[in-house]
């Protein structure tokens, strides 16, 4: 999921990308694989816990989603918008978020935390040039051939045993125990890993 949403956003070096519920295991992946992009992100998470992680892992910027004047400060740090965002929230902070993207910008929803709708004006979408997208890994997997996911299987392997990307879990499960490791995760949430 990370390495797919890094691959629609189509960045490139230097440009701003925000990613909000920016401590969630995905978010963490896809700043270390942005990172070594050398895209700067703003990360956006509701617990200032995360900070000096989140910075530490490759993030360019923190901010707290309930920050006062949070679109100005935004809008300060990536000195005059986000090129692309992805946003696992929405509602509100949503909201905020298309107001705070640069001309020809990328809005990607691919979770929806938030009970809330996020609102937008069209004149801000159609004035701006934004692109607003859904994004669903099983879609995305299905459009792929069986030898583009062999590369990008072969790209994230590649990356996580050369220790330039790390995955971020609650528990391990050897692979035997694999119904365990399901029901493990049906019953608490928490991330868990087979070896």
């Amino acid at each position: 999921t990370a390495y797919a949403l890094l691959e629609r956003c189509a960045l490139t070096v230097g440009q701003w990308l925000i990613v909000t519920s920016a401590n969630s295991s995905v978010c963490r992946q896809i700043i270390q694989l942005a990172s070594a992009k050398q895209i700067n992100i703003l990360a956006i998470c509701r617990n200032d816990a995360f900070r000096n992680e989140l910075l530490e892992i490759g993030a360019t910027g923190f901010l707290n989603s309930d920050a006062p004047f949070l679109e100005r400060q935004i809008l300060e740090i990536t000195q005059g918008g986000a090129n692309a965002i992805l946003d696992a929230v929405g509602g509100e902070l949503g909201t905020k978020l298309i107001q705070v993207a640069a001309p020809f910008a990328t809005l990607i929803i691919y979770g929806t935390l938030s009970q809330g709708a996020t609102l937008f004006q069209n004149r801000t979408i159609v004035y701006n040039n934004l692109k607003i997208e859904g994004f669903g890994i099983r879609h995305w997997l299905n459009s792929k051939s069986d030898q583009e996911c062999t590369v990008i299987w072969e790209s994230i392997t590649t990356a996580i045993t050369s220790n330039r990307l790390k995955l971020y879990f609650n528990k391990t499960f050897h692979l035997e125990d694999y119904k365990n490791a399901i029901d493990h995760y049906l019953n608490t949430g928490e991330k868990t890993i087979l070896i």
